[in-house]
């Protein structure tokens, strides 16, 4: 990975080069990394190119093995299921809220209380706050999330009323099965395309290096009580480059 610098005023993004090896084939290419420090929701932010990247590839193995993706526009069944995202890009959404006129903020927030509400009555929101003790204790707390009906707080007309700011875990949720089966998927069998490096793993596994702990996935439905619950860690910076390379290295399997 090499650092390019740009000169111009004012400001010029950093342009950091990477050379990403995936089982799906090599990632190659250049990030602009905003000058000065960087938080880690601005971090999420600058590699989400990755992960559409790392869709591409995963979508032309599906398609060279006779495959066909089913998702289309309006197709919101899969904005029900839970949706875990890394403490990094719960920032990033808070900034995307943030950053919202005023009536859009306050309807968005209206949704996130009410479904925090709900999952707080049900008696899920602990649960899905720990990291579950097995595979299939994760699938029974999946399975009775989407029982419950409740769709993601940027939904409407059953469509990502916030596509291009969409965290990595609705980027990389593609299926080839039947689009109509994945409304009851306890009873279809929902065939996913699996992608080979997953954005929110690493981004996880970066926040617990720099503030210690177990690497946590946050369910999406909790990312903004989860963004303000934790706003010195939100409001930390570091390096961009720094920070970029660290996250590039966990995503090719490094350690530390």
């Amino acid at each position: 990975m090499t650092e390019t610098g740009t000169q111009g005023a004012p400001s010029p993004p950093r342009l950091l080069e990477f050379d990403l090896s995936t089982p799906d084939g090599n990632l190659r290419g250049m990030l602009a990394i905003p000058p000065g420090p960087m938080r880690l929701a601005e971090l999420a932010r600058s590699t989400l190119p990755l992960v559409d990247r790392l869709v591409e590839l995963a979508t032309r193995r599906e398609q060279r093995a006779g495959r066909v993706i089913s998702c289309g526009p309006g197709c919101g069944a899969c904005c029900r299921q839970l949706a875990p995202v890394s403490p990094p890009e719960a920032y990033m959404l808070a900034d995307l809220l943030m950053h919202l006129p005023a009536e859009r903020q306050a309807r968005y927030l209206e949704r996130f209380e009410a479904a925090a509400s709900r999952l707080e009555a049900e008696g899920l929101s602990e649960a899905l706050l720990r990291a579950p003790e097995s595979d299939e204790a994760a699938r029974a707390l999946a399975a009775r999330y989407f029982l419950l009906g409740i769709p993601c707080p940027f939904l409407e007309e059953e469509s990502c009323s916030v596509h291009g700011g969409r965290p990595s875990v609705c980027r990389e949720y593609l299926v080839t099965s039947p689009a109509a089966d994945c409304a009851d998927p306890a009873a279809n069998p929902i065939r996913r395309v699996g992608v080979s490096v997953r954005l929110s793993e690493a981004l996880a596994r970066l926040h617990a290096e720099l503030f210690g702990g177990e690497p946590q996935l946050v369910p999406l439905s909790l990312a903004i009580s989860f963004a303000l619950e934790h706003i010195p860690e939100g409001r930390h910076a570091w390096d961009g480059v720094a920070l970029t390379r660290r996250l590039l290295a966990l995503m090719s399997g490094a350690q530390a």
